[in-house]
């Protein structure tokens, strides 16, 4: 009979302990204690530090995962987005001119934006072209420049392949 209360009075401390440790430590961490024939328990560093007829036990801070909880609730709506690319469409602009130099824009419409471009001139095929990109701080447009030395009436065309942004 002795013997189970000092059995009971054991489990008593080491839970206690073991509470104790669970509700302050951090990480991995392994606790060590001796235990004394009479019941008495006390923290140590290791496993090799229990004398003579005390025990050793150890446990750690982390014990076996609970059950999942419930689901919670579902969250509020979110705001719209912005509308994506509705379609893709394109855009020519030329002019036919005789003068030594020459520009043209293709320009998508207004809110959409500019996804690539192109540029070509037409017989003779001496003229270069010596520009052609999106139009500089704005990119809604395709710019294209060229030089005509030969005085010869050409065609200088640009292209412009649009993504339609606007409902």
């Amino acid at each position: 009979m002795h013997s189970r209360i000092l059995a009971g009075l054991v489990l008593v401390a080491v839970v206690s302990v073991v509470g104790i440790g669970l509700a302050s430590a951090q990480g991995d961490t392994v606790y060590h204690a001796c235990v004394k024939p009479s019941g008495a328990m006390f923290l140590v560093d290791g496993p090799d530090a229990c004398k003579g007829k005390d025990t050793h036990i150890s446990w750690s801070q982390e014990g076996p995962a609970g059950p999942q909880g419930p689901q919670g609730e579902a969250g509020p709506q979110g705001e719209q987005g912005p509308s994506g690319v509705l379609g893709f469409y394109t855009r020519h602009a030329s002019i036919t001119t005789s003068d030594y130099a020459q520009a043209v824009t293709a320009w998508c419409d207004p809110g959409d934006k500019l996804t690539g471009g192109g540029q070509g001139v037409s017989y003779p095929v001496h003229q270069t072209i010596y520009e052609a990109s999106p139009v500089e701080g704005d990119l809604d447009g395709w710019h294209a420049k060229a030089v005509n030395p030969s005085g010869q009436a050409l065609i200088l065309a640009s292209w412009v392949v649009c993504a339609d942004m606007t409902p």
